[in-house]
C-alpha cells in the first residue's frame, strides 16, 4: 500500500512550487493569493496593531480559537511564521495600505 501511495507523489515542480517557495524567500504566486478568503483578509487591518487574538476576536464578534484559525491559515498561505512577516509580505503585495488602519 506505501508503495501505491509513494507511486502517486508529485514533484514540487509539478505541483508549481519553486525552490524559492519551499524555503519561504519567494512571495506566493498569484494564485496562492487569491485563496485568501474575505474573512482572512478583513484581519490584516487588525494583525498590523497590538492587539491580541482575543481582543481582535472581541472587535469582530469572533471567538478567539476562530482568529487564531484564520491567522495560522494566512501564514500559511503567505509563507511566512510570524504576525510582523505577514503585515509586511501584505503590505508588499497590496492587500493592505499600513498608512489606513483604522480598526
Amino acid at each position: 500500500m506505501i508503495a501505491a501511495v509513494e507511486g502517486t507523489r508529485m514533484s514540487h515542480s509539478q505541483r508549481g512550487v519553486s525552490a524559492a517557495q519551499l524555503d519561504g524567500n519567494a512571495p506566493p504566486s498569484p494564485a496562492r493569493r487569491s485563496t485568501l478568503t474575505s474573512a482572512e483578509l478583513r484581519l490584516f487591518p487588525y494583525l498590523s496593531t497590538y492587539l491580541t487574538l482575543p481582543e481582535i476576536g472581541e472587535r469582530l464578534y469572533l471567538s478567539r480559537n476562530t482568529i487564531k484559525t484564520q491567522v495560522v491559515s494566512i501564514y500559511r498561505k503567505l509563507g511566512v511564521s510570524s504576525r510582523r512577516e505577514a503585515v509586511e509580505r501584505a503590505r508588499d503585495l497590496g492587500l493592505i495600505d499600513v498608512g489606513k488602519i483604522d480598526v
